[in-house]
């Protein structure tokens, strides 16, 4: 069985607190897709063999952080821009734990779903072994060299590529003209940022900086911008606006920030 997920976007928390809200589903809805899996089309059950799972890139992101708020930028290539990117993808770690928790202990113990008993689910477990693959995406394209030896003793592989034979998989930012190919492997010269690394850091992370997310209802429009695409961050503060959550004094001084 083969599950692919993708863009959980796990901020550091330092101007964009991360939907710790909804990481909570990604495996209640794993491990409900690997019971019904075993039902097979005859209408009997049997349980599958293993479980292949890919967070497919972006599970965090460590653009919008307020690391890059002062004089260093995530697409410079000096010391204090990579302790720096440490730093944020250290907290962002510690934030993401809920949701890569439960991942984590399934690729060590084996995932428990319904043994079979006559063609039907049994009142006993089977134990599935899980793998788990972790992918890098535009926001969190350095996840070889920041995650990764920090995994060295988990059972979790750590790459830009997931690749069976038959299915290969990848999070495809290098295909999208607003993330460009942020390098995977820094050099020792400072790159151009991407359009999406300009958008993320000198907008809508400065916006963050500067409306400040102490009120719940500014908190959801930084999140809200967070995630959208460059050219829909129009279209999400209008729909901020227009909701419950923009009006009246959540509305004081933002429109004049934006």
């Amino acid at each position: 069985m083969l599950v692919v997920t993708s863009n959980w976007s796990i901020t550091d928390g330092t101007l964009v607190p991360p939907t710790l809200a909804c990481h909570g589903l990604l495996a209640t809805s794993i491990h409900r897709a690997a019971c019904r899996a075993g039902l097979r089309r005859d209408g009997r059950y049997e349980p599958v063999d293993h479980v292949d799972l890919v967070l497919a890139g972006d599970t965090f992101d460590w653009i919008l952080s307020a690391e890059w708020q002062g004089r260093i930028k995530p697409w410079h290539a000096t010391a204090a821009a990579r302790e720096a990117a440490v730093r944020a993808a250290r907290r962002s770690i510690h934030l993401g734990r809920r949701l890569l928790g439960p991942l984590i202990r399934w690729a060590r113990q084996g995932m428990r779903i319904p043994a079979a008993s006559g063609g039907r689910p049994a009142r006993w477990a089977a134990t599935v072994p899980m793998r788990v693959t972790l992918l890098a995406g535009d926001r969190d394209a350095a996840v070889e060299q920041l995650i990764g030896p920090r995994l060295d003793r988990q059972p979790v592989t750590v790459g830009w590529k997931w690749d069976d034979g038959r299915v290969s998989i990848r999070h495809g930012h290098d295909l999208d003209p607003v993330c460009g190919s942020a390098a995977r492997n820094p050099g020792r010269r400072d790159r151009p940022p991407t359009l999406g690394e300009s958008v993320g850091v000198d907008l809508v992370g400065r916006f963050a900086t500067a409306a400040g997310a102490e009120r719940p209802a500014v908190r959801r429009l930084c999140r809200r911008l967070a995630v959208a695409n460059p050219a829909d961050l129009r279209a999400a503060i209008a729909a901020w606006t227009a909701s419950p959550f923009g009006r009246g004094e959540a509305q004081e001084g933002v429109e004049t920030l934006w």
